[in-house]
């Protein structure tokens, strides 16, 4: 009893104080964005990913089989 009035109460909180939140702009048509696929058959990478982290700046690193790469987003430069 006490458990399922903690539940409910959970879920209406959760309801009530919850803001929408947008991942895209919504005044902007689709067609407004850009997208670039990157791929390693391209030689975007100079082979094959092994581990991806992303560090606290922003920046992402993948190992992979040519060696160390770091990508910010537009460019990926060998390290």
């Amino acid at each position: 009893m006490i458990v399922s009035r903690l539940i409910l109460l959970c879920v209406l909180l959760l309801t009530v104080a919850t803001q929408p939140v947008h991942a895209l702009d919504p005044t902007r048509h689709i067609s407004q964005y850009g997208h670039t696929a990157w791929n390693v058959r391209d030689g975007f990478l100079g082979g094959r990913p092994n581990a991806i982290v992303q560090t606290a700046d922003g920046y992402l690193w993948i190992g992979t089989e040519a060696g160390l790469v770091r990508f910010d987003g537009v460019d990926a430069a060998r390290w």
